[in-house]
């Protein structure tokens, strides 16, 4: 590597960049056909999942209630295509039989490492979330008894708002720290 042992080394010298894709399938969602906490109540209950009569597709899809978006394409039909748990019949609640939304970003940063001594360095970096500003929505929690809102998408997932590092590093073989002010090797 070219070095001229000057201050241009520590100015032009030890930047880097990195990256870091996310992707992951849509998570299960559970349609349920009640929220009224029978077990241990709304805090500590879950509704009873719904049983599907019909196969139904997930997706990103524009809608006229909510936000807009919603999970199915024709809610109302969507909600046709499932029927509450009979107790006295079904031996399973429906649960898993939904995928959600996808979601993916590409997160990236950009630094620059300046040594200041031999054993001390100083790093400056700058931390981009979701550079491709591609909006990822949580799941929504349908339930039969919402028709109005059924499958409706009303929050986005909010990147990590952390995206200005500062840090010192030390390196050597013998730790370093400050005692009272003064420098000592331990």
């Amino acid at each position: 590597m070219f070095s001229t042992g000057t201050w241009v080394d520590r100015l032009i010298g030890g930047w880097y960049t990195a990256g870091i894709f996310h992707a992951e399938s849509g998570q299960p969602v559970q349609l349920t056909q009640n929220s009224s906490g029978q077990t241990f109540g709304v805090i500590f209950g879950y509704g009873t999942g719904a049983i599907p009569t019909a196969k139904v597709s997930t997706g990103l899809h524009n809608s006229k209630t909510g936000s807009g978006l919603n999970l199915f394409t024709d809610p109302a039909q969507a909600i046709k295509s499932f029927r509450p748990a009979l107790l006295n019949s079904d031996g399973r609640a429906g649960r898993g039989v939904l995928r959600g939304l996808s979601h993916w970003q590409l997160d990236t940063s950009i630094g620059k490492e300046t040594k200041i001594a031999e054993r001390l360095s100083f790093t400056l970096a700058f931390d981009f979330f979701n550079i491709f500003n591609h909006p990822n929505f949580y799941d929504p929690f349908p339930n039969l008894e919402d028709p109005a809102n059924f499958g409706a998408i009303t929050t986005q997932i909010v990147p990590n708002p952390n995206g200005f590092p500062l840090a010192k590093t030390l390196i050597g073989r013998e730790p370093f720290r400050l005692v009272d002010g003064f420098s000592s090797n331990l």
